[in-house]
């Protein structure tokens, strides 16, 4: 709008929307030791399908079958912070792994 002074004015209105995605952290997951060198454990309460590990780029970098609870994955990659997604028939389970070399 134009005020009196025949100046500009603008109003703002402050305006928060949240949107949010939920993403499954799934406490019946354990992934371990974190942080790891060159492989690690996951312990689940359900039976998983696959395991999937992404780099910070979103790039898949490992990918393993797995039709059991219980499985050690043994990899080779560098240092750096990746995001493991476990599969089950029923949910997918995203964990965050550091790996030091």
């Amino acid at each position: 709008g134009v005020s009196l002074s025949g100046r500009l004015q603008e109003t703002w209105k402050a305006t928060s929307v949240l949107a949010t995605e939920i993403i499954d952290s799934a406490p019946d997951a354990l992934i371990y030791p974190n942080p790891t060198t060159n492989a690690f454990s996951i312990q689940s309460n359900a039976e998983l399908e696959f395991v999937e590990v992404y780099d910070l780029a979103g790039t898949l970098v490992y990918r393993k079958d797995i039709d059991a609870t219980n499985a050690t994955i043994e990899f080779q990659l560098q240092g750096g912070i990746y995001t493991v997604v476990l599969t089950t028939d029923k949910r997918n389970s995203v964990h965050q792994l550091v790996v030091v070399n």
